[in-house]
C-alpha cells in the first residue's frame, strides 16, 4: 500500500481522528477518565477547516457556512432563551450542532485542498484501505481483551460482538458500510493482475465477513451482504464501455465469486465460528420476542419511541418550534428527564432538533452527494463514484430506521474526505 511522501499528509489526517476516537475510548474504558478528547480534537479540525477556506477566501464557501451556522445555531438561541438548565445543556447542544456541521464543511475544505492537490485515484483508495486494516486491528485487539464488546457478554461470560474502543457501535457500523465499499473497489480500479482478480476478491470478501461478523450490528452486517453482491456488479457496468477487458474478466468472475462464496467460504466460516453464530442467533430470536413484530425487531424496538417523538413535534411543538426546531436537550429532557429520550431514529430526531427547516436542508445536502456520485457514475467519471454512490445510498436509508449518522463526527469526516475528492475529480475532468 504505498502512499507518496507528499501526500502522507492526508494519511496522516484520514488517520488522526480515527486514532484520537480509540484513545478517547482506552481512557474511557481502562482508566476512567471522561474526557472529550475526540470532541474537542474534531472541534479543532472544524475550526481549521474554515480557517483554511477563509485564508484562501473561498466567498461562496464561507457564505455557504455563514448560512449553516444560522440555519443551525438559531435552535440553540431559541432553547436557551426558554430554559433555566442554560450551564448544562447549552454545551451539549453546541457539540451536537457542531457535528452536523462537520460533513458539509469537511466537503468544502478536502473539495478546495484535492482541487489544488496532486493526489490521484490510488492514494485515495489507500487511504481507504489504511482505515480499513486500522478497524481490523481495533477488532483483533478487542477479541484480545484489548477493547470494549457489543451488547454485552452471555452467562459463559463471552462477547456477542467487538468494537475496539469505539464508543458507539452504530457509528462504527456506517463507518464500516463506507470504508469496506472502498476496500472492495480497490479490487476493480484499474486492470492490473487481472489473473488474480478471483483469487483476491474471493480474500477481500472473507475479510470483509469476519469483520462484519466481529461487530454483530444488523447494520454492518446487511451491509456487508449489499457491498458484496452490488460492487462487482456496478463495476462491470462501469468498464463496460472504458475497458471491455477488465469488464468481461469481471463478469466471468462474478458467477465463480459466488459460488465459491455460497459454497466454500460460508461454510467454512460457519464451520469454524458455530458456537459465536449460535450464541449471536440466540439473541436475535430473544429480541425478535422483545420487540413483538419483525419490523420492531429490524428498528430494534425504536418503532415504539416512533410515536412519542412524532406526537412531541406535532402536538407540544409550535408551529414556529416545527420550522426551526427546538435543539437536541430539551425534547429529550422534556420527554426522559435525566434518562433522555431520542427517537434513535434520525429523520425523527432532525425534525425536533432543527425543525423542517434544518432537516430539508440535511436530506438535501445528502441526497445532492448521491446525485452527484450517481451521475459520474453513469458518465464514468471516477472509478471512486461506485463505492461512494453505493454507501451514501446504505447511510441514506439506514437514517430512516436508526441514528447517529446524520449527526456522526467521525463518519462525517470520512464521507467528506472521499466526496470532496470525487467532486474535485470532476471539475478537472471538466475544466
Amino acid at each position: 500500500m504505498y502512499l507518496s511522501k507528499k501526500n502522507v499528509f492526508i494519511a496522516i489526517f484520514a488517520l488522526l481522528p480515527i486514532i484520537v476516537d480509540q484513545l478517547n475510548g482506552f481512557f474511557n474504558a481502562e482508566l476512567g477518565l471522561n474526557v472529550p478528547i475526540a470532541q474537542v480534537f474534531k472541534g479543532i479540525i472544524l475550526v481549521l477547516m474554515v480557517a483554511f477556506l477563509i485564508y484562501k477566501a473561498k466567498v461562496n464557501h464561507l457564505l455557504f457556512i455563514c448560512i449553516l451556522c444560522i440555519l443551525f445555531f438559531i435552535p440553540i438561541i431559541y432553547s436557551q432563551a426558554n430554559s433555566n438548565n442554560f450551564n448544562s445543556i447549552f454545551g451539549e447542544d453546541l457539540a451536537h450542532s457542531a457535528k452536523l456541521l462537520t460533513l458539509p464543511i469537511s466537503v468544502c475544505f478536502f473539495y478546495e485542498y484535492f482541487k489544488q492537490s496532486t493526489v490521484k485515484d490510488r492514494d485515495i483508495f489507500n487511504v481507504g484501505l489504511f482505515l480499513f486494516w486500522t478497524l481490523v486491528l481495533a477488532l483483533i485487539g478487542s477479541v484480545l481483551g484489548f477493547g470494549l464488546d457489543t451488547y454485552g457478554i452471555n452467562s459463559s461470560g463471552e462477547a456477542y460482538g467487538y468494537k475496539g474502543y469505539f464508543i458507539s457501535g452504530n457509528e462504527l457500523s456506517s463507518l464500516f458500510a463506507l470504508i469496506y465499499s472502498i476496500f472492495l473497489s480497490k479490487k476493480f480500479s484499474g486492470d492490473k493482475q487481472l489473473k488474480y482478480y478471483f483469487p483476491r476478491l474471493v480474500i477481500c470478501i472473507v475479510i470483509g465477513l469476519l469483520v462484519a461478523g466481529l461487530l454483530v450490528t444488523k447494520t454492518a452486517l446487511l451491509s456487508f451482504v449489499v457491498i458484496t453482491v452490488s460492487i462487482p456488479f456496478f463495476y462491470s457496468f462501469y468498464h463496460r464501455k472504458k475497458n471491455r477487458r477488465f469488464a468481461s474478466q469481471i463478469s466471468k468472475s462474478n458467477k465463480k465469486t459466488l459460488l465459491a462464496t455460497i459454497f466454500l467460504v460460508l461454510p467454512v466460516f460457519v464451520t469454524v465460528f458455530e458456537e459465536r453464530i449460535q450464541m449471536n442467533i440466540e439473541r436475535y430470536e430473544y429480541n425478535l420476542k422483545r420487540d413483538g413484530s419483525v419490523f420492531g425487531f429490524v428498528v430494534s424496538g425504536r418503532d415504539q419511541r416512533y410515536g412519542v417523538i412524532w406526537d412531541y413535534f406535532s402536538s407540544e411543538m409550535s408551529p414556529f418550534e416545527q420550522l426551526i426546531g427546538v435543539g437536541k436537550t430539551q425534547p429529550q429532557i422534556h420527554l426522559g428527564g435525566d434518562n433522555r429520550y431520542s427517537a434513535e431514529m434520525d429523520l425523527l430526531d432532525a425534525l425536533t432538533t432543527n425543525g423542517l427547516l434544518g432537516t430539508i436542508f440535511l436530506y438535501t445536502f445528502w441526497f445532492g452527494m448521491l446525485f452527484v456520485s450517481i451521475k459520474m457514475f453513469i458518465k464514468r467519471d471516477s472509478v471512486l463514484s461506485v463505492p461512494i454512490m453505493l454507501s451514501i445510498s446504505l447511510l441514506l436509508a439506514n437514517t430512516l430506521i436508526a441514528g447517529h449518522i446524520l449527526y456522526s463526527a467521525m463518519l462525517s469526516h470520512y464521507l467528506a474526505l472521499f466526496f470532496g475528492y470525487l467532486i474535485s475529480t470532476r471539475n478537472k475532468l471538466h475544466a
